[in-house]
């Protein structure tokens, strides 16, 4: 009664008209529509000061006279966002009324599922400035795919982000208790509406949540790549909140197929042909079983060659494909980072070494298929993770195991991980070596055992093939190169007195160090002079930038060495999808296959040009002789590459046909999906 008569003294000309005003706001705070309207307006304040504060975070990155736009369209998306949280207590709130369920239990049920709508936000406004630090923009799939794996993730939090991980769950659990308890004091058994009123209630909300959902009367609805307006990845994630990002990605998490939503621009038939052909330099006709299929040519290149091979029955070489972890180009001095890799200094003086190779995308399932299947990005998940089809890919596990060769995929965490295991085992690999195989590892981190452990279990293995006359193909994955980068003390050590990120760093060196051990005793060993070995990054560390598109953060190291491997500095441009190709070659195939990606071995003599294919987030890069074009969800650009700088260009007939080839290469990946093309029976 105190509140009461404070209003009663403000206008107390008006006594009995407010204080029946204010016995109808009390009635309405004291009933579920009501409790439910201030949930939906502390979740739109915290959407808001997540939002204002990102924007005064990056405020130098924001165009001009464009807050207004970020917040307008900003509170369209938050009204989207309540829609889809909200919509289970709204349900819940008219069933129990329906049904007359008006007990202490139904409260304290419709109680929690409020409190945890408004928590599920928190939640992930809270964790976005930590994942724009990791990834450049705000959460997104990764943020949800990784959920599958609780065990290291939170091994991994645990590890490297204690302190955060401290603070959220603090402010989660303060939250939850606040909030409930404020819900609590106001909710009573009469909060429900009676049966009739709930089913115009649920009537009316179906309605109104459809429409907020939706955000649009066009034919498709709101998605976050319509509200994209400037250059910046980032920038353009701002309009957005965190929990409508995530509530996407989860909504896309399984598909597996592309629908046109998710395509740039749409190719026919004919010309993804014309220009999956010219990418890998063969011709394919439709009228063909297989457009894609040609024969490899078997490498006799005096540039790459200590000698010359000669054809042979058998093949007998055995190959090895070493695959480093996020070490990117910025911790190569040799290709303008940091010299954090002394080793893979030495080794370059000693091997084929690529100074323009790129990576197809920015996660290690994207690389994996590109270098091991030679498979191009698209915004198509990769098909590690996709369904596999009833015939197994071309990869070079499948195709060697056909010749004879004992293959095995090394790694020294989970191989389930990613659906790694079921790829690998479905496409050619006999044997995975796994965390759970290593016997007293000599250090165990976050993400497996050390990359020591895991090259000395490979070189037991290779001793144990070669010793048995065996022929052998494998794939080792390392791991000590990933956040939150724990390594065995005392192994290294950095030169550089300053650093922004010593642990990163150290982590850095010891994979190269790990890299250059493993090297030296195989080349002691008697397998070395028949084996060659491909050592080459899944991607780069982080992939971020101010600009649209990050072209420099797609360059990694690679290189070719083995027995017969000649010192070559190749300064084409290539991509991981040409691998597959090259290695096949090198080592003598001579089969027809069906593929993707050039064979390096040829055209040595003119020592540039060449073409990459890249995905990033939302955007598809086609790198051709410097000229890089850039397919968006809403545009395309045009840009030319000098000294891994990018130079925005305008559109001319020339670039027509460029956009034309990007289009093609973009639809190239779903359609070699669709039509089960680069399979084998």
């Amino acid at each position: 009664m105190v509140f009461y008569k404070f209003i009663e003294n403000i206008y107390l000309s008006h006594f009995w008209e407010n204080y029946i005003f204010m016995i109808a706001i009390s009635n309405l705070l004291h009933h579920g529509l009501g409790i439910i309207f201030i949930n939906i307006i502390l979740t739109l304040l915290t959407f808001t000061l997540s939002r204002f504060a990102l924007a005064l975070i990056y405020r130098k990155r924001v165009p001009q006279n464009s807050f207004k736009q970020i917040y307008l369209q900003g509170l369209r998306v938050d009204i989207a966002t309540i829609g889809e949280i909200y919509a289970i207590a709204i349900t819940i709130f008219c069933l129990f009324g329906l049904f007359n369920l008006n007990n202490n239990v139904f409260l304290i049920i419709f109680n929690v599922i409020l409190t945890f709508s408004f928590i599920f936000a928190l939640l992930n406004e809270l964790t976005t400035k930590s994942f724009i630090d990791e990834y450049g923009v705000r959460p997104n799939n990764i943020y949800v795919q990784y959920l599958i794996y609780p065990k290291t993730v939170i091994k991994m939090l645990l590890t490297g982000h204690s302190k955060e991980v401290i603070f959220l769950l603090t402010t989660l659990i303060i939250g939850f208790v606040a909030v409930f308890y404020f819900n609590s004091t106001l909710l009573i058994t009469e909060s429900f509406l009676s049966p009739l009123a709930s089913v115009i209630c649920f009537f009316i909300a179906a309605i109104i949540i459809t429409f907020a959902i939706r955000s649009s009367l066009g034919h498709r609805p709101m998605n976050p790549t319509m509200l994209s307006f400037c250059d910046d990845p980032l920038v353009n994630t701002i309009p957005l909140n965190s929990t409508y990002s995530v509530i996407y990605a989860l909504t896309h998490l399984n598909l597996t197929k592309v629908s046109k939503d998710d395509l740039y621009a749409k190719a026919d038939e004919a010309n993804i042909i014309k220009e999956g052909c010219n990418l890998s330099k063969h011709t394919g006709t439709l009228n063909k079983g297989n457009p894609f299929s040609q024969k490899i040519i078997p490498c006799q290149n005096p540039n790459l060659l200590l000698k010359e091979l000669t054809p042979k029955s058998k093949l007998s070489t055995n190959v090895v494909i070493i695959l480093e972890e996020s070490l990117g180009a910025e911790f190569v001095a040799s290709l303008g980072g940091r010299n954090l890799c002394p080793c893979l200094e030495e080794l370059k003086h000693e091997s084929w070494w690529f100074n323009q190779m790129y990576a197809a995308g920015h996660r290690s399932i994207r690389g994996i298929e590109a270098v091991v299947g030679g498979y191009p990005p698209s915004p198509l998940n990769s098909v590690v993770k996709l369904p596999q089809p009833k015939f197994s890919y071309a990869n070079l596990p499948n195709l060697l195991k056909k010749e004879g060769y004992k293959t095995s995929f090394i790694y020294g965490g989970e191989s389930h991980f990613d659906n790694m295991r079921g790829y690998f085992y479905q496409n050619g690999v006999s044997e995975i070596i796994e965390q759970k195989d290593y016997l007293n590892p000599s250090f165990v981190g976050t993400w497996g055992v050390s990359d020591e452990d895991l090259f000395a279990k490979a070189h037991e293995r290779f001793t144990k093939h070669y010793n048995d006359h065996e022929n052998f193909c494998s794939i080792i994955f390392t791991s000590s190169f990933h956040d939150p980068f724990d390594i065995p003390k005392d192994k290294v050590t950095l030169d550089d007195t300053v650093s922004d990120a010593p642990k990163r760093d150290l982590a850095a060196k010891y994979a190269d160090y790990a890299l250059g051990k493993f090297i030296k005793m195989a080349k002691n060993s008697d397998y070395y002079k028949d084996t060659i070995f491909l050592i080459i990054a899944d991607h780069e560390l982080r992939v971020s930038t101010t600009q649209r598109f990050p072209i420099e953060q797609f360059r990694i190291p690679a290189l070719i060495l083995g027995g017969y491997i000649k010192s070559y500095e190749d300064n084409r441009i290539v991509s991981q999808i040409d691998m597959l190709h090259t290695l096949l070659s090198l080592i003598n195939y001579d089969k027809e296959i069906p593929i993707i990606g050039k064979n390096l071995t040829q055209d040595t003599e003119n020592n540039e040009g060449g073409e990459a294919l890249m995905q990033y987030h939302n955007y598809f890069g086609y790198l051709k002789d410097n000229e890089l074009t850039v397919l968006g969800p809403t545009k395309h650009y045009f840009y030319n590459l000098e000294n891994n700088k990018l130079t925005q260009k305008e559109q001319t007939d020339n670039r027509n046909d460029l956009l034309n080839k990007a289009i093609a290469l973009e639809n190239l990946g779903p359609y070699l999906y669709e039509k089960e093309i680069l399979t084998i029976k």
